[in-house]
């Protein structure tokens, strides 16, 4: 799974890397620029990510807060470089599901609760596990975790 991390003002050509990883975390005062001069962020990417009325959007506030992108569910968790790096190399994300829960105490929403609800299923298709559950199905065999 490959975990994208923001920080400082992030260029669209930038966001647009970011915003097709599998999961994106943010340090909570970045800033994501959707539009600088002729450059834009890809609709479809953004649409995709989850960003709701993107070319109004654009009109409108073309630099959003990282804060407002997580709390609108289009980035997956608020957090530093080291937290990133921890969740990346963990090989599982689960303290990212921990520190967007966290982050979402403050300030809940519908919007963020979708946000979280989208990093949880993004844990649970990443993991290892339910790839294995899957393979044995269809080997019609036990899981490897389950036999003993």
């Amino acid at each position: 799974m490959f975990v994208s991390h923001l920080s400082g003002r992030v260029s669209p050509d930038a966001l647009d890397r970011a915003l097709s990883a599998d999961f994106v975390a943010a340090d909570p005062d970045a800033v994501l620029v959707l539009r600088e001069g002729g450059r834009a962020v890809s609709p479809a990417l953004a649409r995709r990510r989850g960003v709701l009325h993107f070319p109004y959007r654009v009109v409108l506030a073309p630099e959003v807060a990282a804060e407002t992108a997580f709390e609108e569910g289009w980035i997956d968790a608020l957090g530093t470089a080291d937290d990133a790096a921890r969740w990346q190399s963990g090989g599982e994300l689960s303290w990212a599901a921990r520190a967007a829960a966290s982050s979402l105490l403050s300030a809940p929403s519908r919007a963020g609760a979708l946000a979280l609800e989208r990093a949880h299923f993004a844990l649970i298709q990443a993991s290892d596990a339910k790839r294995e559950r899957i393979d044995a199905f269809f080997a019609s065999r036990a899981p490897r975790s389950e036999r003993s």
